[in-house]
């Protein structure tokens, strides 16, 4: 056997070169763990292919460690040879552990499948949104750009990732925010088309906004003076404050509304138009209180008025009626009998209107007891039917089961007498007259309904104001004592009318 000894001096040369080795790895691995170089060197089992070793001073190192964004360089197949800091922070892996693994790691399958075949063409760019899977509880909302560039004979790919975790948490935290707001928020373009609505604003209309012109689907009118307010109206800086508007959706339910419309440029610097904010505050509520305190507020002054001076005039009146009654029994007013009568009926008319006059003073005492409204109903209905009969009308009970409450049953008899003997001479034809009872949760209510013409727009503000009537002969009194019963029971009374006909709708409170 022959055996074959080496030199001392090869063997020193071997170990120069070994340590000498060493060295370098030791170096390139202290390189990686701070992140101070730009390449790797990979070796395979067939050969090594070299990449380029750059210092940490090179001014492509320092631009690419101070981009916002992710970036790593990746080999044809993959593996990653190298990431910037706020890529390693993206993937939540620390700096050294990245370097080596594949990108695949990170992508979901189907964004996996279009990233290897860019790859395999080596041309050409990439650029998607996608997410990047951290870990079983984790993924990054990222946009993904990447180049293949040639190098030396070979195909690296150069990555770029924008983290939008925060944007995307901020874009929810904000839909959240639009979502939930309880005002009607409305986005359009700059043409004025809706490109989104919130549910509150959707439920405003009664159906979809989103492609619809803002102006044709909500119509806007100046409370002020009912001229018709447009979008680019109601953004003029001028008026984006605040502008008092009426709305009247398809259904015929009408809103106050309190519209507050932004124009959204593309930034502060210059008026490029990108589109319009609109917030619709709806006031119906507080206008229909303002309004109703203002009616009270007549009302009560009409009450002092008659509490003040109603018994002082009616007093002389019944001394003048005495003596025109006595004029008539005597044989030299003969001739005057016709005149004496027509005097006497009017002062009939006058005091019928006094007694009207005084059911509005403020200290009329109410007596309740408990009580069913559908057995007060019931027992005035035979007058009620002859009222129609004379009127040549007809009329109809729809009783429903509602629970007892406390009135006092004269004055109620009051309030349905003058709510259904205005529903008959509001109908000139032969008409109907439909009184409704049905309970909720929030009230009991009494409803009478009619065939007629309907209230006219500009009366219906005034509906209750004492002597205001559109009736012949009619003393607008009333309406106003029907106020007056309800306001002393605690009841409200509402008013819904068309060109079908008009329903007053009394809402006495549900006592426990």
């Amino acid at each position: 056997m022959i055996r074959k000894y080496r030199s001392v001096n090869a063997l020193l040369k071997e170990n120069k070169q070994l340590r000498q080795q060493l060295a370098e790895a030791r170096r390139i691995l202290d390189a990686i763990k701070p992140g101070d170089i730009d390449a790797l060197l990979v070796a395979e089992a067939a050969g090594g292919q070299d990449y380029i070793l750059k210092g940490a001073n090179h001014i492509y190192r320092v631009l690419v460690e101070e981009m916002q964004e992710g970036c790593a360089t990746i080999a044809a197949n993959g593996t990653i040879l190298f990431c910037n800091k706020n890529f390693a922070d993206i993937v939540k892996t620390p700096f050294e552990k990245v370097i080596g693994l594949s990108i695949y790691n990170f992508l979901k399958p189907k964004d996996r499948e279009a990233f290897a075949f860019f790859i395999s063409t080596r041309t050409g760019r990439f650029y998607t949104e996608c997410s990047f899977e951290i870990n079983d509880k984790f993924c990054a909302s990222v946009i993904l750009s990447a180049s293949n560039i040639a190098i030396g004979g070979d195909t690296l790919t150069c990555l770029v990732i924008t983290d939008l975790t925060e944007q995307r948490r901020s874009e929810r935290f904000t839909q959240m925010i639009f979502n939930q707001a309880k005002e009607p928020i409305i986005a359009c373009d700059k043409n004025g088309q809706i490109i989104q609505a919130n549910p509150a604003a959707v439920a405003m209309v009664g159906g979809q906004l989103v492609g619809h012109d803002f102006d044709r689907v909500i119509p806007l009118f100046r409370e002020d003076n009912g001229v018709r307010i447009g979008l680019n109206q109601a953004a003029d800086s001028s008026l984006s404050c605040g502008i008092e508007v009426k709305y009247e959706r398809q259904d015929g339910k009408a809103f106050n509304l309190l519209i507050n419309a932004g124009q959204f440029n593309a930034n502060e610097a210059d008026d490029n138009l990108i589109g319009y904010v609109v917030t619709l505050t709806d006031i119906t509520d507080q206008c229909l209180l303002v309004h109703e305190m203002t009616r009270l507020d007549r009302l009560n002054l009409v009450g002092e008025m008659a509490a003040g001076i109603g018994h002082e005039v009616r007093n002389p009146m019944t001394t003048v009626r005495g003596y025109l009654q006595l004029f008539q029994r005597k044989e030299k007013y003969a001739d005057d009998h016709e005149q004496l009568m027509v005097m006497i009926e009017e002062l009939d008319r006058a005091n019928l209107i006094i007694t009207e006059f005084l059911s509005l003073a403020k200290n009329k005492r109410i007596e309740p007891k408990p009580g069913n409204l559908n057995g007060t109903i019931h027992a005035l209905f035979p007058l009620l039917q002859a009222d129609a009969f004379r009127f040549g009308h007809e009329i109809e009970a729809d009783i429903g089961d509602i629970p007892p409450t406390c009135y006092d049953d004269k004055e109620i008899r009051q309030l349905i007498l003058n709510l259904v003997r205005n529903a008959m001479e509001a109908m000139d034809s032969r008409g109907s007259v439909t009184i409704r009872t049905y309970a909720d949760n929030q009230a009991i209510t009494l409803a009478v309904q009619d065939t007629g013409p309907g209230i006219p727009e500009n009366i219906l503000p005034k509906i209750g104001t004492p002597f205001l009537t559109t009736k012949e002969g009619g003393t607008g009194l009333g309406l106003s004592v029907c106020y007056r019963i309800a306001e002393s029971h605690g009841a409200r009374i509402e008013v819904e009318t068309s060109s079908r006909g008009t329903t007053f709708f009394v809402r006495f409170k549900v006592v426990e």
